[in-house]
């Protein structure tokens, strides 16, 4: 067994590319507006790459989670309002001044759209999820975050899908807990408006500077890719106990690895049992890394993901254990800040050089050639009791890269104990989550052959 570093295209951001293959509002006709008044400011120019790729190829993330207790529409549209309020950017749409360069530009009249679903929220969770999945983010005057509220009178199930140059996952895993602490009678304070991923890392985006200073006609939308319309993706989730996941930490403690290794042992153990592989065989696998912790970012909605791809050599004589730590062992340099700002800067100086979607395109295909990406949000550490409701479990993210076949995306969360898989494709391996559960209980009982 060995787990391999990707190539040059595949180290980095690529694991970010893998997570962060984003959208943006999507226009037939230039959207301009010369006035700048209400202008955030300036996308980076990671935040700009990905808005050159949506516009031909739209991907963007959701997240569940599941709330005990009595709620109302009026009071989760109350919440929501409070939410645009709090964070600049979830109150913002992507425009471009005069010389076609992108900014995210304030809306402070809009309020954050709504869909209502009422039945049995759980049973309908996985399908209303994919339906997000599905929908673009197509108009220009809209926020870049929607709602839509499965709905009961002691339980409900709430979606923030998002546009993803404003926020990662743990993003919406915060925003989760303000809409509660607002559904309980606490007041949110505003944050103020976000500096980029580049910025806080100390790299000068010479492109937007660039960009504010250069006389070109303004910006014309290219078309969107028909095939992405035409695609369906799957969503299935999985929920492992408490007392399972408790075990599960144990196991690997004892064995000098982590959670998230033996998550992704069981990926490739399962997709191998799933296919009948059988020799050597290797997966590509993708791995977001979180670098909000490490810059004090706190509960800013905006997109701060670093990470890397890895190649998984495997074979039948593979140990579970073996793998896991191989896995941790491997990803262990890209949460190293050196290691984060250096990539970053080699990905920074590729970024600036696109400069159309269909460049982006070319670019993507390159980075996006993971077979699988494993997006942790690892233990959120957030209260789940706030006053009468309850944070019962989150799930995510959720994400369709592009209209790739045979590309496989696998969100996991975990609250107060309660573990959560998402998994997310266009083309599923059958009961991959119920095999992943199996290997995992057979790995805790050492019960998995070395």
């Amino acid at each position: 067994m060995s787990v391999n570093g990707g190539n040059k295209v595949a180290r980095g951001d690529a694991g970010l590319l893998c997570y962060g293959y984003a959208i943006c509002a999507r226009f037939s006709e230039p959207f301009t507006d010369r006035t700048m008044e209400n202008n955030l400011r300036y996308l980076s120019s990671f935040e700009r790459f990905l808005w050159l790729l949506d516009q031909i190829e739209p991907a963007h993330f959701c997240v569940a989670a599941q709330v005990e207790g009595s709620t109302t529409i009026d009071g989760w549209k109350a919440a929501l309002s409070a939410l645009r309020q709090r964070h600049p950017f979830v109150a913002a749409s992507i425009r471009t001044d005069a010389a076609g360069a992108p900014y995210f530009h304030n809306e402070p009249e809009m309020q954050i759209p709504l869909r209502v679903v009422k039945g049995n929220v759980l049973e309908r969770m996985n399908a209303e999820m994919a339906k997000e999945i599905a929908t673009p983010f197509r108009d220009p005057d809209a926020f870049l975050l929607r709602a839509v509220l499965l709905h009961e009178e002691e339980c409900c199930v709430v979606i923030l899908a998002v546009h993803h140059s404003i926020a990662d996952g743990i993003s919406l895993s915060h925003a989760v807990a303000d809409l509660l602490q607002s559904l309980s009678g606490q007041t949110l304070q505003a944050l103020p408006t976000p500096p980029s991923h580049e910025h806080l890392l100390g790299i000068p985006d010479k492109q937007q500077n660039d960009q504010e200073k250069n006389d070109h006609a303004p910006w014309k939308i290219a078309p969107l890719n028909p095939a992405v319309l035409k695609s369906t993706a799957h969503v299935t989730t999985f929920r492992f106990t408490p007392e399972f996941v408790a075990s599960l930490r144990e196991a690997a403690r004892q064995e000098r690895t982590t959670v998230h290794g033996a998550i992704s042992a069981s990926i490739v153990f399962a997709v191998r049992k799933l296919q009948g592989t059988e020799g050597h065989a290797v997966m590509r696998m993708g791995f977001p890394v979180s670098t909000r912790k490490t810059l004090g970012q706190g509960e800013d909605c905006v997109l701060l993901t670093a990470g890397g791809t890895l190649d998984i050599e495997h074979s039948e004589h593979t140990s579970f254990w073996d793998l896991a730590r191989g896995v941790k062992a491997e990803l262990a340099p890209y949460q190293v800040m050196d290691r984060i700002i250096a990539d970053r800067k080699e990905f920074h100086e590729m970024f600036t050089q696109v400069d159309t979607p269909e460049e982006a395109v070319e670019v993507a295909k390159q980075a996006l050639n993971a077979t699988f990406v494993l997006s942790n949000m690892g233990n959120l550490l957030l209260e789940t009791q706030y006053g009468e409701l309850k944070l019962e479990a989150v799930w995510g993210p959720s994400m369709q890269i592009g209209a790739f076949e045979n590309k496989h995306m696998i969100g996991a969360a975990t609250v107060n104990g309660t573990l959560t898989l998402t998994y997310t494709t266009l083309t599923p391996v059958t009961h991959l989550l119920e095999t992943m559960n199996s290997i995992l209980m057979d790995a805790c009982t050492e019960q998995i052959p070395a």
